[in-house]
Parts: structure tokens; C-alpha cells; sequence
């Protein structure tokens, strides 16, 4: 762990000296949202819905990788199995079983989406979410109860503070009164 937090304060001072303030959860965050909301224009959601929805699994994201201290392979929603072939066990994680390993976070963002839009346990949820008829936080518990992760409160509480710390910093975004660059598809 205290190798994987060198490397992060190693690559923040990198990013700072070439002119980027933004910190280490500031590009993380911002690289996730853009690929999230790329992936999500592609599947033909429009752009503020595309923003809403990658600000749900953004927040996810968060909350799984705590931060994002705990990302590995491309895979902050920590997806288990394979993909492409590819997987790999997390020392950090104390148990046995594979996660999903990406090439990049372009592919991890069109897999994660793929599954919570499409996927048998996920779908249903997606969909309340993407027609208005539940909240962030009632998206997350439903993906919960649905195999996701301990229903617990405590789960959906921590979840839930997490949504006003990314709506704070993406606020502007979702009103579309602030162009990220590449988080749209030109042409």
C-alpha cells in the first residue's frame, strides 16, 4: 500500500508541475467521468443524461476504490471474472477470486456500463435510473440488493454522502453550463 500511495503523491507532483492543480482524486475522477460519459454517448444516451449516469458510477467508483487508492487494472468498479481473457487477483482485496483486467479505462467504462445497463441482475435498476424513476442513492441500493454488494445501510449511507461530494465538483457539468473537454463525441 505505501508503494501504490508513493506513486500516486509521485504522479500528482508530476501533474502539478506541468500545470495541473487539480490533485490526485481531481484527474482521477475527471479521467473516469470522460471515459464514462464517452461510453455512454456511444449506447446513443444524450449528452445530460450521459453526464448523469456517469456521475452515478462515478461515485461507485469512489466508493470501491476508496478514493481511488485501491484501483487496479483499470477496473475502480471492481468487476470480478474476466474480460477479454484478462484477470487478475488483488493482493489488497483478501480473497482468492479474479477481478476484470482492462487495457485501458476506455474499455473498463464500456464494460462496467455493458454490465449495469444490460446484464440479468442490473438491468432493472438501470432502468428506473435512466427514466427518472429512482434517485442516485435508490439506483445504488437497488444494485445492491440485486448481487452488487452488502445491502447494508451503512453501504448505502457511505454511497450517499459520496453523492454530494461528486455532484459538488460535477454540478456545473450536469446543468451543461460547463464543457468538459472530451466528453462529448465530436461529429
Amino acid at each position: 500500500m505505501a508503494v501504490m500511495v508513493e506513486a500516486i503523491r509521485t504522479f500528482t507532483l508530476a501533474r502539478e508541475r506541468a500545470g495541473d492543480t487539480r490533485g490526485p482524486w481531481g484527474w482521477w475522477a475527471d479521467s473516469r467521468f470522460t471515459a464514462l460519459v464517452r461510453a455512454l454517448e456511444r449506447t446513443g444516451a444524450p449528452l445530460e443524461l450521459a453526464r448523469f449516469c456517469a456521475s452515478c458510477i462515478l461515485v461507485l467508483a469512489t466508493k470501491e476504490t476508496g478514493w481511488p487508492v485501491r484501483e487496479w487494472n483499470f477496473n475502480p468498479w471492481n468487476l470480478r471474472g474476466q474480460f477479454g481473457g484478462y484477470s487478475a487477483v488483488r493482493p489488497d482485496a483478501g480473497v482468492d477470486h479474479p477481478f476484470r483486467a482492462y487495457p485501458d479505462i476506455d474499455a473498463s467504462a464500456g464494460d462496467v456500463i455493458r454490465v449495469l445497463s444490460a446484464g440479468a441482475r442490473y438491468r432493472h435498476a438501470w432502468s428506473d435510473l435512466v427514466r427518472g424513476r429512482s434517485t442516485m442513492v435508490e439506483w445504488y441500493a437497488a444494485i445492491l440488493e440485486a448481487g452488487y454488494g452488502p445491502p447494508t445501510q451503512a453501504n448505502i449511507d457511505e454511497y450517499s454522502d459520496l453523492v454530494g461530494l461528486v455532484r459538488q465538483r460535477y454540478d456545473a457539468y450536469l446543468r451543461g453550463t460547463i464543457d468538459v473537454p472530451g466528453t462529448h463525441l465530436e461529429g
